[in-house]
């Protein structure tokens, strides 16, 4: 398990550093190709420049020996008619100038570097530089941590007595109290008024199961006279008792007429 991890690493280490030296072969090659690129193209300049300078100078060497001839011509002339001039031969003029110097050949190779000269003698120490301007102030520094807590200070004398603050406001009513115990009697009051006459009432007659069920109104608002009829669920028994049921209607509608009288001997009627 240790050894394949191990190799797995190199492998990849040697592989970077092969293609990183392809790489630079790579860049190495594109440099000198650039390089001979452009030594061929400054020597192919130079050369077209040595010709050009080449056919000036033969041109101008042509001139130069025509002027020659002519201005030989014209001193032998000149001395045929006895005169003798006095610019020199053309020879002479021409063998005292300077030649045109020639074109700059091609740089040669670079020399090789030479021998590292030993270091020089120590120079003498300068003169102190004047003091530097004082430095601006430092930023603040970060706040410390609180210190511990001191030990607690003696008490001190009892201050003078406030002055009596203002009444609060009242607060909210409390729970009720638990009920107290009944008080005695009070005496008995005056009897009221007579009320309204009741506006109906119901009773049953003969009482128990078999009796039927009556529903008393009055005959007229405000009337105390009441007209009694059985309920609907109890016609069955009306009609099966017969004239006692109805006896005892009667009955009960003088007894209800004369109590209520007797309650209101005025006989006023409640609005």
């Amino acid at each position: 398990m240790t050894e394949p991890s191990r190799r797995a690493p190199r492998s990849a280490l040697a592989g970077v550093a092969l293609w990183t030296v392809i790489g630079l072969l790579l860049l190495t090659a594109a440099f000198v190709a650039f390089a001979l690129s452009a030594v061929e193209s400054a020597n192919h300049r130079l050369q077209q420049q040595q010709e050009a300078q080449g056919t000036t100078i033969s041109q101008q060497g042509t001139v130069i020996t025509k002027l020659a001839s002519g201005l030989d011509t014209t001193r032998q002339q000149l001395k045929q008619h006895h005169v003798t001039p006095k610019a020199p031969a053309a020879s002479s003029i021409v063998q005292g100038v300077q030649g045109v110097p020639g074109v700059p050949g091609p740089a040669g190779p670079s020399g090789s570097p030479g021998a590292t000269g030993s270091p020089g003698p120590a120079g003498a120490s300068g003169a102190p530089g004047s003091n530097g301007r004082n430095g601006s102030p430092g930023a603040t520094g970060a706040q410390g941590s609180p210190g511990p807590s001191g030990q607690p200070g003696s008490s001190g004398a009892p201050g003078v007595a406030g002055q009596t603050g203002a009444t609060g406001a009242q607060g909210p009513a409390g729970p009720q109290g638990p009920q107290g115990d009944t008080g005695p009697q009070g005496p008995k009051g005056d009897t009221g008024a007579t009320g309204p006459a009741p506006s109906s009432w119901t009773f049953t007659y003969p009482p128990g199961a078999l009796g039927v069920t009556y529903t008393c109104t009055p005959d007229s608002p405000g009337s105390t006279n009441y007209n009694c009829t059985p309920a609907s669920g109890s016609t069955a028994l009306l009609k099966k008792n017969g004239g006692a049921a109805k006896n005892a209607v009667a009955l009960v509608g003088l007894l209800a007429t004369a109590a209520y009288r007797r309650l209101d001997p005025t006989g006023r009627r409640a609005d």
